[in-house]
């Protein structure tokens, strides 16, 4: 939930997130934690689904 508030989206979007990360084999869950299971697989995945730069204000009204 804190997740997903800091996110600014809800805990359902947080959960099936995780879920996606886990079932790749990115990441793994011990109990209540969650750790890097491939950090590599990870930078990958960021790389591709980098969130593009903001559009410059000067560049919008052209």
């Amino acid at each position: 939930e804190d997740i997903a508030s800091i996110l600014g989206t809800t805990r359902e979007v947080v959960g099936r997130a995780l879920r996606g990360l886990l079932n790749a084999g990115l990441l793994r869950k011990k109990g209540r934690n969650v750790y890097v299971a491939n950090r590599a697989g990870l930078e990958r995945l960021a790389e591709v689904n980098e969130m593009p730069e903001p559009i410059d204000k000067k560049e919008r009204a052209l």
